[in-house]
């Protein structure tokens, strides 16, 4: 008999089983192990929760792969199910779990731990290995969550740490937190994403292994202080860094200047991006020229250089544009967040083109002094959860919605061309093919609907001449 008539004798046997569940179930003790794993598909794929739940007690062999674990799968209560097995209670966060043997029986460990908002998944953790982590990512936890947590692993290879509010660091907590650090001689991959490491840099780098292949201080105002902690960290993983991200973190010419040397010595460097900085086109090109020596570098993200934000004409010419971000707006009502931050800003301001993207809200506004008093908010403001609301302003290019904005006169053909597309006697309006629109076409206007300056203008058409 060949293999593929085994494993389809195996599972008929076994979804015969299921046909009398109280049989299977008592039967688990004396089944063969080779029906172990068709007889647990069947159930899994049934939904045979009670059935399930008796064959994690007894399992047989060595690992359990179960998976993702997720609230939002259609699945999860069957995956609960077998996590009631072992009496242990269900995880919240999504994580890549197995259930492994330990002195004969069965316990809970994730190699990926994922956590979002740590209040609401303390109880699952003490259920936990966690010296079976080797991956770690939260977001939106206090330092003091944090540093627990990273007390307890021990052969982590990746840490991602975002949003962690600025109201939970002191001194003492953030001396612990270093300490955790330094202990992690495994860690390969650091993300410290909106970590407000503004003034402990060198702390946070000398406390930290050397082993390091990526690295991502991304959203943090950091080299407004000296470079040289930054300068001594490449050096230091010179022979292994292969991914650097440093987007929006103040970076001026002077400072990337200073670490051209130690950028070009980083002999295994894969990818590089350094976005939302203030450089000047002559830094830019002398770095990119020391960077050909890197034979293993594919990617570079590079920022807009400063002289092009003033180069761009525009109709209602706006000068260099700054970009103001809002970790997490989504979850806040436009108009609350934003009255909240005019109150608490010491300069008026209006904000252009005001959007989410992602999970965050952005807008730009066109000031230098503006810029500076909205950095000034940055945790000063404090949500219906007591959560202090970041505010992360960098340089930007114009935006699009101004760049692809409509003049009067275009604004004008734009509602003739509605016009013959607007049905009266059934109130409706034909949005479909409107780029190819000939009326639009022969004056070379592009509507582009998914593009926001256009929806916007159509929208403004359409809630003047066609409220109905």
């Amino acid at each position: 008999m060949d293999q593929k008539t085994t494993v389809a004798l195996l599972e008929l046997a076994a979804k015969s089983l299921l046909n009398n569940e109280p049989a299977a179930i008592h039967a688990l003790d004396e089944i063969p192990r080779d029906l172990f794993v068709p007889l647990f598909n069947a159930a899994f794929l049934g939904g045979h929760k009670t059935i399930l739940r008796a064959m994690v007690r007894v399992w047989p062999f060595r690992c359990l792969h179960i998976g993702s674990l997720n609230t939002r799968e259609s699945y999860y209560d069957i995956l609960e199910a077998m996590i009631d097995g072992l009496q242990i209670l269900p995880a919240q966060n999504s994580s890549s779990c197995k259930i492994q043997q330990n002195v004969g029986s069965l316990h809970v460990c994730c190699r990926d731990l994922q956590i979002d908002r740590m209040s609401g998944h303390k109880s699952i953790l003490q259920f936990l290995d966690l010296g079976c982590i080797e991956n770690l990512e939260m977001d939106q936890a206090n330092l003091s969550e944090v540093i627990t947590l990273l007390a307890q692993v021990i052969h982590l290879n990746s840490l991602t740490l975002c949003n962690i509010p600025f109201k939970t660091y002191n001194r003492r907590k953030f001396r612990s937190f270093l300490l955790c650090l330094g202990r992690l001689d495994h860690l390969q991959e650091l993300s410290l994403s909106f970590f407000c490491l503004t003034d402990q840099l060198h702390k946070l780098l000398s406390s930290q292994a050397t082993h390091l292949r990526v690295l991502s201080l991304s959203n943090n105002h950091i080299f407004s202080e000296v470079y040289e902690p930054f300068q001594a960290l490449l050096e230091k993983v010179s022979s292994t860094l292969q991914h650097l991200v440093i987007n929006n973190c103040m970076i001026t010419d002077s400072t990337l200047s200073a670490v051209i040397p130690a950028l070009s010595h980083c002999t295994q460097l894969h990818v590089l991006s350094f976005a939302f900085n203030p450089i000047t086109m002559p830094v830019l090109k002398s770095l990119l020229q020391h960077l050909t020596s890197l034979m293993k570098l594919k990617h570079v993200i590079y920022p807009v250089p400063v002289h092009c934000y003033e180069e761009w004409i525009i109709h209602d010419r706006l000068d260099r544009q700054k970009l103001a971000e809002i970790p997490y707006g989504i979850k806040y009502d436009r108009t609350w967040l934003m009255n909240s931050i005019q109150r608490h800003c010491r300069v008026p301001f209006t904000p252009v083109d005001f959007h989410f993207m992602q999970n965050g809200a952005r807008f730009f506004v066109q000031e230098a002094s503006t810029a500076s008093a909205l950095m000034d908010v940055s945790y000063k403001n404090c949500d219906e959860e007591s959560q202090k609301i970041p505010v992360f302003v960098s340089h930007s290019a114009i935006p699009y919605t101004v760049w692809y904005k409509l003049k009067p006169e275009e604004m004008e053909q734009l509602k003739l061309t509605l016009s013959k597309r607007f049905d009266v006697s059934q109130q409706a309006l034909d949005l479909q093919r409107l780029r190819l629109d000939p009326d639009l076409v022969g004056y070379d206007i592009d509507i582009i609907l998914n593009r926001r300056s256009c929806m916007a203008a159509t929208l403004q058409v359409i809630e003047k001449y066609y409220p109905e």
